[in-house]
This record gives C-alpha cells, sequence and structure tokens, in this order.
C-alpha cells in the first residue's frame, strides 16, 4: 500500500512538472510573439523608395527608412496600431494597422509637395475650385511658405474673385 502511494505521488509529480513546462513553452511562445518585428518600406508617388523617411508606432516605436526605403520596428506587440511616415517636403502618411505576425510588410506611399502642386495645378485649370482648395489646406500643412504653395494660394484667390465666390 504504502509502495502504490509512493508510486502514485510521484506520478502526479511527473504530471504536474509536464504541465508546467507546457504552459512555460506556451508563454515563451506567446510572449515571443510581442516582442515580433514589423518589416515595411516607404516609396514616393512615383514607386521609388524613399530615405530618411522617419516611422512611428506611438512614443516607444520609431525607425528611420534605409537607402532601399526599409524599415523594422522591433518589439511590437500584436493587434491595432496607428502608423506614422514623416519626411521633409512630403504629406505625412497615416494609417491604422492590424499587426497581426513578422510576415507582413507594410508598403507606405508618401505624396511629395510636386505632386500635390501638380495635383492643384491641374484642378486650377480644370475649374474645380473645391478640389484645388482641398489639394492647397494639404500643401499648407506639408509647407505654408513654400513658393509653390503660396502660387497655389493666390491663384485660386484671384480664381475665386473673378467668378465671384
Amino acid at each position: 500500500m504504502k509502495g502504490i502511494r509512493h508510486s502514485l505521488i510521484w506520478q502526479v509529480v511527473v504530471v504536474f512538472l509536464v504541465l508546467v513546462s507546457c504552459t512555460s513553452c506556451a508563454t515563451e511562445r506567446s510572449a515571443g510573439f510581442l516582442l515580433e518585428e514589423l518589416h515595411g518600406i516607404v516609396r514616393d508617388d512615383q514607386g521609388a523608395p524613399l530615405s530618411g523617411v522617419r516611422i512611428y508606432i506611438g512614443p516607444l516605436h520609431r525607425a528611420v527608412s534605409d537607402g532601399h526605403g526599409r524599415f523594422s520596428l522591433s518589439q511590437l506587440p500584436p493587434g491595432q496600431h496607428t502608423i506614422i511616415a514623416r519626411m521633409p517636403g512630403h504629406e505625412d502618411a497615416i494609417a491604422t494597422l492590424q499587426f497581426m505576425n513578422r510576415t507582413q510588410l507594410v508598403q507606405i506611399t508618401l505624396v511629395s509637395l510636386t505632386e500635390l502642386t501638380e495635383q492643384a495645378i491641374s484642378a486650377l485649370y480644370q475649374g474645380y475650385l473645391q478640389r484645388a482648395e482641398d489639394v492647397l489646406r494639404r500643401m499648407e500643412y506639408v509647407n505654408p511658405d513654400d513658393p509653390r504653395t503660396v502660387l497655389v494660394a493666390d491663384v485660386l484667390s484671384s480664381m475665386r474673385q473673378r467668378s465671384g465666390l
């Protein structure tokens, strides 16, 4: 009887140790996911990679794109995040991202002030004043003192005066 009880206690101890070790393995795997890296690439409005773009997810996760436009943010937890890409002379790119795993590749496109200027001029030429005004607001956010922004604002104002708006 004493031998059976002793054997039973050892079996319970062994099962307990197996369960504890399996639980810690699962915890390590899930904790490993919590420390995954997010990889991505930043391109301009023509599709060319952009280097030197600053990428932010909250106050703790920051990166700068390399010469090929690539970046990675480490120790990112799974879930929904807001990603911001910022570079002088370009409109900020802001997007909501559902981060699932490290195989995700985020692709970000930044629109240059040059592209915004072309959009505004096209809208003005076609007489779409509201569209030109919307693009002008975006240009003013990028650089309100840039001569292109000032020129578009002046032309838009002049066209509004002529049309009586």
